[in-house]
C-alpha cells in the first residue's frame, strides 16, 4: 500500500501516539495497538519518512546535494529535504538519530535513519515499536569519523564541534574513545 507524503505524514502522526499503546489503551473499546499483530500491521506501513541518500559534490566547497534545496528567501541553513517514505519491517530496520538531535544535518544521515517530528515520536518509535537508537559514540564512529573525506566541510565542523562539546560524556559510555 502506497501513501502520498501528505497521507503518510497524517497516518503517522495518528499512530505514532503514546495513548494508543500500554495500560491504557487496553481499557479502551479498540484494545492495544501493542498486540503482536497490530504492531506487525503499523510497522509494515510504508510512512516513516527516512533520509535520501546524500551525495556531495565533487569540489571542495560548501554546497551539497543531499536532496535539500534552499528555500526561496531564506538563509543558506534552512534546507527543505525531500524524505523516502519506509517501513519498519525491512531486512535492515532504519533506526533513530542520536538523543538530542531532533533535526540532525541531512548530509551526516542515509536511508538508514528515520526522521521524526516530535520527541512524542521518537518515543513510541524507540519504545512501543523497537526502533533502535544509534549511540553517540557510533554516531559519531560510523557516520562521521569513517566519512571525514566525504562529508561536506559545514557538516564535518559542526559534527566534530558536536563531539568536542560532549566529550566528557562520550568517553564515559564509550572506552573505546580516548
Amino acid at each position: 500500500l502506497v501513501f502520498p507524503d501528505r497521507a503518510a505524514k497524517a497516518l503517522r502522526a495518528y499512530l505514532l501516539q503514546r495513548r494508543w499503546f500500554g495500560a491504557r489503551a487496553r481499557l479502551g473499546p479498540d484494545g492495544d495497538a501493542g498486540a503482536p499483530k497490530r504492531l506487525a500491521v503499523i510497522k509494515g506501513l510504508r510512512v516513516y519518512e527516512a533520509y535520501p541518500e546524500p551525495s556531495f559534490p565533487k569540489r571542495d566547497d560548501e554546497s551539497d546535494t543531499t536532496g535539500a534545496a534552499t528555500l526561496p528567501g531564506s538563509s543558506v541553513g534552512e534546507r527543505l529535504t525531500s524524505f523516502v517514505l519506509t517501513s519498519l519491517d525491512g531486512d535492515v530496520p532504519p533506526c533513530l538519530p542520536p538523543l538530542g538531535s531532533l533535526d540532525p544535518d541531512p548530509a551526516l544521515l542515509g536511508p538508514g535513519f528515520l526522521r521524526v517530528a516530535d520527541p512524542e515520536e521518537a518515543h513510541v518509535l524507540e519504545t512501543c515499536l523497537g526502533v533502535r537508537r544509534v549511540s553517540p559514540a557510533s554516531f559519531l564512529e560510523t557516520r562521521v569519523l569513517a566519512r571525514l573525506d566525504a562529508l561536506p566541510p559545514r557538516a564535518l565542523d559542526d559534527a566534530m564541534l558536536e563531539a568536542l562539546r560532549t566529550l566528557g560524556s562520550l568517553t564515559h559510555h564509550d572506552g573505546e574513545i580516548r
